[in-house]
Parts: C-alpha cells; sequence; structure tokens
C-alpha cells in the first residue's frame, strides 16, 4: 500500500489480476444451454448460479437420479432397436 493508504495504479492492477484469475477458476462455461441453466435458477428460486450448481451436483449424487438415468437408458436403447428396421440409409 502506498503510504497515504491508497492503491497505486499498479497495486490496483496487480490486485484485480489477482482477483480475475481466482475467479477464472470458478467459472463453468454452459455454452448454448444458458437459457436452460437461467430457466432452471428462476424455477429454483436460487438466488445465484453456485446454488443451482450445487444442486445438480447433489441430484447427480443421489441413488434415485442413477436409478432414473440407469432406466432412460434402457428405455432408449429399446426404441432405437424398434426404430432401427425402418430407418433407409
Amino acid at each position: 500500500l502506498a503510504s497515504s493508504g491508497v492503491l497505486s495504479f499498479l497495486e490496483k492492477k496487480k490486485r484485480k489480476q489477482s482477483l480475475d484469475r481466482r475467479r477464472g477458476k470458478t467459472r463453468i462455461y454452459v455454452g448454448n444451454h444458458i437459457d436452460r441453466w437461467l430457466t432452471l435458477k428462476e424455477k429454483l428460486d436460487f438466488r445465484n448460479d453456485a446454488e443451482v450448481a450445487g444442486f445438480l451436483l447433489d441430484l447427480q449424487e443421489s441413488e434415485r437420479f442413477w436409478e432414473s438415468f440407469k432406466t432412460l437408458r434402457v428405455h432408449t436403447a429399446n426404441l432405437l432397436v424398434q426404430c432401427l428396421p425402418s430407418l433407409t440409409i
């Protein structure tokens, strides 16, 4: 810190770079799924993106999620098998 207690230009720049680096490590790119993300955030009435991420991670860790996922995979595979004979390439 400068003797007057005010940050110099260089100190401010270094501090901003440090904060930007730290913030950059917590960013997740959702690409063209941003509208879905924001809709979910609103439906769940979450205040920030960290709450949405935590909710989704908790959901993914639950046994119920994986049972539903396995059921969906089997159902999708069965549908594909049923549709393949009618597909022409």
